[in-house]
């Protein structure tokens, strides 16, 4: 028994004491249920986090930013346990009968032995996104089967296969287990899903259940919420799916089912208003019986191999604020009667085959906030091609255009200064040309993606400097000349991750000062000079492309900086001369470096041994002398198993290695400089 157990029980002995004593109108909290949370608490190491420092980023970081804490750190002896946070008491006994725990920055294992069940009224139970990896559903979960209402384990690393234990809880409303990596029998499902009579929410997300759909789902008429997406279900939909008549919410996306989608059935009342079967093998055209389903507001099926036309009936669903029906095999024309949806804030149809002009009723339709129509073939040169007809969708805060064949021309610093809403822009491809007047007129500071590749831009804008919170910038395959503003290696402050100004006529680059930068893209410009030294302080950086450019001088041994943290790094077809600087430290990351097409000279560096995970190295074509590879132990994995010495001036090597990757190597006799 540890020493800290010692001092509880100790502790819970005076507790005891005093709250049995007539003159104490402290403790409202029973000294047996106190015990047996600071005994909880004692097993787990959430007291240990650093705030900003949890093992792993969270999705609780973004949820709650500086209110992401160690919930239990007001735990002790000190107070009521009814006051500590997380915990919640009957109002007249004082029984334990809510623990919310939820990212709560938990971590440990939760045993057999846990003295969560030594609060026998407890009937809330949330544990959801905490680190809890290896703990299993207990079979032990049956002694709450009087009690238990709320069980949320979700995304907390739960193990296991969940025994039949579960369907002793009786009273229980509202059970998610997703994403854990839990299993579950088909029987224990399906009983679930029939027997428990109070049961409103059953949420099992990502739990392995392979599960062969039957023809006829019967359920209790209790349950409104399923969720059983990527669970491996199969085969078809049941018959009656859309028929159930109490069911307000199905998820079954990222599932193996097929056929086409069963019909509605139009002489019942159906509540369903959440609906998702994206990722899934359905097939055929959307019935028209989809808009009996007159209580939607939810409809995604994304990434499905859906053909035909969409239905006029999706014009009866007036509740709608979602459609997703992106990535499928539609074709036709965009429907107006889309726009004329009263509630109708989400619409997504990128990559799939509508082809035509956008519909006037597109622009007045003031409730839209999020419209994705790339990657099909929408064409057609009118008003309505250009971007200052979208000016008057005031709400919008993400607008894809991108690959389609749209005529229009744009003027980029006054749709962004008409959009107040507007975080993501995609106009890359789209058939538009655009313009900047490059005023200083004021954009949306929470400004996060930005795409305009191939869209004739012959300047870089200046508004990109008031966007303090940017993440990604694509302006490759313009027209862009001359020298990139100093300012420019501010964009985004601490804030970018994706840089793209390829395939540009750009001459000279800003002083970067960027640390979070994970790609940077750079290629076929007209850049010239050294290495620019501000991209040695980029640790974060995973891919660099530099290639066909004017850059020349000596690679800096700062170089090896980058290596550390990069998969892919490209400065080939320049001018760099010198040696190969050597690698410091670790580069197990390294997938491939190609530095062929330079005026580089001496030896490979013994150092890249060290890279482990290298698949590609091109160095030809350059001034380095000696034999390949210059020391035997260049000669072991990870490079090609046949590694021969070689006086030939050049040889490629293509040889698949047990692993499955190809390997490109070029061999280093005296070779030419040429190009």
């Amino acid at each position: 028994m540890s020493s800290l157990t010692l001092l509880l029980s100790f502790s819970f002995f005076l507790l005891s004491f005093a709250s049995s004593s007539p003159f104490n109108t402290t403790h409202k909290c029973s000294p047996k249920e106190t015990l047996a949370l600071l005994l909880f608490k004692e097993n787990l190491s959430s007291i240990n986090y650093v705030f900003g420092d949890p093992p792993y980023h969270s999705p609780c970081q973004d949820w709650l930013g500086s209110d992401y804490h160690p919930i239990m750190m007001n735990w002790n002896m000190s107070t009521d346990c009814c006051d500590w946070d997380g915990i919640s008491c009957d109002h007249f006994t004082s029984n334990v009968i809510g623990i919310d725990l939820s990212c709560g920055m938990l971590r440990g294992i939760i045993h057999p032995n846990t003295t969560l069940f030594h609060l026998p009224h407890l009937q809330r139970l949330n544990l959801a996104y905490n680190d809890l990896y290896h703990s299993q559903l207990l079979r032990e979960i049956g002694r709450f089967s009087n009690s238990l209402s709320h069980l949320n384990i979700s995304r907390c690393g739960f193990t296991g296969e969940i025994s039949s234990e579960i369907l002793f809880l009786s009273e229980l409303v509202s059970l998610d287990l997703s994403q854990n990596y839990l299993r579950i029998q088909p029987y224990v499902l399906n009983t679930l899903l029939k027997n428990s009579t109070h049961l409103r929410e059953l949420l099992i997300a990502n739990v392995h259940v392979d599960w062969v759909l039957p023809t006829y789902l019967n359920i209790s008429s209790s349950l409104k919420s399923l969720v059983l997406s990527d669970t491996g279900l199969k085969r078809k939909l049941p018959e009656n799916i859309f028929n159930l008549q109490y069911l307000e919410k199905l998820l079954l996306s990222n599932n193996d089912i097929t056929g086409q989608l069963p019909e509605a059935n139009k002489n019942i009342n159906i509540p369903l208003k959440w609906l998702g079967l994206s990722s899934t093998n359905l097939s055929g055209e959307i019935p028209n019986s989809i808009g009996h389903l007159q209580s939607l507001s939810y409809l995604s099926l994304s990434s499905c191999g859906l053909v035909g036309s969409l239905p006029k009936s999706l014009v009866n669903l007036r509740h709608l604020t979602t459609l997703d029906l992106s990535y499928n095999k539609l074709n036709g024309t965009l429907p107006s009667f889309l726009f004329t949806l009263p509630l109708i804030e989400n619409i997504l149809l990128d990559g799939n085959m509508l082809t035509g002009g956008l519909p006037s009723k597109l622009f007045k339709c003031r409730s839209l906030k999020k419209l994705s129509l790339g990657s099909n073939q929408f064409d057609g040169e009118s008003n309505h091609g250009s971007t200052s007809s979208f000016m008057q969708l005031i709400n919008l805060t993400y607008l894809d255009l991108s690959s389609n064949k749209v005529i229009g021309l744009g003027e980029l610093d006054t749709l962004l200064s008409s959009l107040p809403n507007l975080k993501e822009l995609y106009l890359s491809s789209s058939g538009l040309s655009l313009v900047t007047n490059n005023s200083s007129s004021h954009v949306n500071p929470n400004f996060r993606y930005l795409g305009v590749a191939s869209c004739k831009l012959t300047v870089f804008p200046k508004f990109l400097r008031d966007m303090k919170n940017l993440v990604s910038l694509d302006l490759s395959d313009n027209d862009i000349h001359g020298h990139i503003p100093d300012w420019a290696g501010e964009i985004g402050g601490n804030e970018l991750l994706y840089l793209n100004l390829s395939h540009n006529s750009i001459a000279s680059l800003p002083r970067f000062q960027w640390d979070t930068l994970n790609f940077l893209y750079l290629q076929s410009n007209q850049i010239q000079g050294p290495f620019p030294a501000s991209i040695c302080s980029m640790r974060n950086l995973r891919y660099l492309d530099m290639s066909n450019n004017r850059f020349d001088e000596v690679i800096p041994r700062c170089f090896a900086n980058i290596i550390s943290s990069s998969m892919m790094i490209n400065m080939g077809n320049n001018r760099f001369h010198g040696s190969i600087p050597n690698v410091n430290g670790d580069c197990g990351h390294l997938n491939g470096i190609i530095l062929k097409n330079n005026q580089l000279e001496g030896e490979v560096p013994i150092s890249l041994s060290k890279c482990q995970g290298l698949k590609l190295l091109d160095l030809g074509y350059n001034r380095l002398n000696g034999t390949f590879p210059g020391n035997p132990e260049l000669c072991g994995l990870p490079l090609p198993k046949k590694c021969e010495q070689s006086q030939e001036p050049h040889r490629e090597v293509d040889e698949d290695n047990d692993s499955g990757f190809t390997w490109r190597v070029v061999m280093l006799g005296y070779g030419s400089s040429d190009r």
